[in-house]
């Protein structure tokens, strides 16, 4: 009666089959997916550190992972628009209004028509002085606002500021001591916040995210992540 072809076993030496993957005797695992001869409690072993490493990547990402992304709103501009629209009015005032014969009506002395004509130049170049300069202004402060991005990740707050030269900088987010909400009444009735941030930062000792939407809750998010942070670094931060 033919026998079944036999091996030692590597670990105990004792006679197993020889396309047994687990020695009857020891109990330990013959060979891995290479070929090799690994016990059982390596395999475990080498589980829990691949549990561990998958942790750390894990932990390792949450970094990368943003919890919030805002730019301010443009609602946060609502009383610079209504500031902005009395300055042209009075630009439009002043180039179709004819100032010349308000002038003359306001005077005793009579003008002449030349003197009137340039009245009613000058004050024409005023207004179209005045229209362009609120014009320009609003488009800058519109670029200027949108130019703006906040990035929050559970450590840290990232942000970029800068119409023509960019400066991208980012804040610990344990080094947050207090944070603070405010809102006008403007800014209640168009949806739009402001909150400022208390830090150990020498660079940005008080960082404003300036006129966002849903400010309460990015106020609660970065209340949260701050609390966080402090568990992780083991901070405790003391009046």
């Amino acid at each position: 009666m033919p026998h079944d072809p036999t091996k030692e076993c590597p670990f105990c030496g004792e006679i197993i089959y020889a396309d047994a993957i687990k020695c009857r005797w020891c109990r330990e695992f013959l060979e891995d997916d290479d070929g090799l001869p690994v016990s059982h409690h390596a395999r475990r072993g080498l589980g829990r550190n691949t549990a561990r490493r998958d942790e750390a990547d894990r932990e390792e990402n949450a970094e990368d992972f943003k919890l919030f992304a805002v730019s301010p709103s443009l609602w946060g501009m609502l009383g610079f628009f209504f500031t902005a629209a009395m300055f042209m009015a009075v630009a439009i005032f002043l180039l179709s209004y004819p100032i010349g014969e308000l002038v003359q009506s306001l005077t005793t002395k009579p003008l002449d028509t030349r003197m009137i004509g340039q009245i009613d130049r000058w004050t024409g170049y005023t207004g179209m002085a005045i229209g362009i300069m609120t014009l320009l202004m609003l488009l800058y402060r519109m670029a200027q606002l949108k130019s703006i991005y906040y990035e929050i990740s559970p450590d840290r707050i990232e942000y970029g500021r800068g119409i023509f030269s960019r400066k991208i900088d980012n804040l610990d987010m344990f080094r947050v001591v207090d944070l603070k909400l405010h809102r006008s009444l403007l800014d209640c009735l168009t949806g739009v916040g402001s909150v400022t941030l208390v830090t150990k930062d020498d660079t940005d000792p008080f960082f404003e995210f300036e006129k966002v939407a849903d400010p309460k809750e990015l106020y609660d998010t970065l209340k949260k992540a701050s609390l966080d942070a402090d568990r992780k670094q083991g901070v405790v931060h003391l009046d």
